[in-house]
C-alpha cells in the first residue's frame, strides 16, 4: 500500500518505519551542518588572525580535523604556537601533544615533554 495513507492525520512517528522519512531528514541535518561549518570555519579564522588566542587553538582544532577547511596539520600545528606564545595553556598543551606525535610538525618528543613540565 501507499505509505502516506497510513499517516494521514496520525502523526505516529514512534512506528514509523526506520528510513522513510527520516533518511531525507539525515541528509538536510548534513548538508546544514556543512554548511554551518564553512561559517564557523570563518569565524574561528577571522577571530584568531585579530590575535584572539582561544580561537587560535580552536582554529587549530579545526584543521588537524578538517572540519570546514581541508585537514592540515602543519596549519594545526602553527596555530597552536602561535596561541602558545600568546601564553594560552590550551595552546601550550595541543602544541606539546602536536610535538609528542609528530603532527604537523617533526616528532620532538624531549621538546614536547619538556613543555608539559613547564
Amino acid at each position: 500500500g501507499n505509505i502516506d495513507e497510513k499517516y494521514v492525520g496520525g502523526g505516529d512517528k514512534e512506528n514509523e518505519p526506520e528510513g522513510i522519512a527520516n533518511d531525507s531528514y539525515a541528509k538536510n541535518t548534513t548538508a546544514e551542518n556543512e554548511d554551518n561549518h564553512d561559517g564557523h570555519f570563518s569565524l574561528v579564522k577571522a577571530k584568531a588572525e585579530a590575535g584572539d588566542a582561544s580561537y587560535m587553538v580552536e582554529l587549530g582544532e579545526l584543521y588537524l580535523k578538517g572540519s570546514g577547511t581541508p585537514k592540515d596539520e602543519k596549519a594545526g600545528y602553527h596555530w597552536f604556537d602561535l596561541a602558545s606564545n600568546a601564553q594560552n595553556e590550551m595552546g601550550t598543551a595541543r602544541k606539546a601533544d602536536c610535538l609528542l606525535a609528530g603532527l604537523g610538525v617533526q616528532q620532538n618528543t624531549s621538546e614536547g615533554q619538556s613543555i608539559l613540565i613547564e
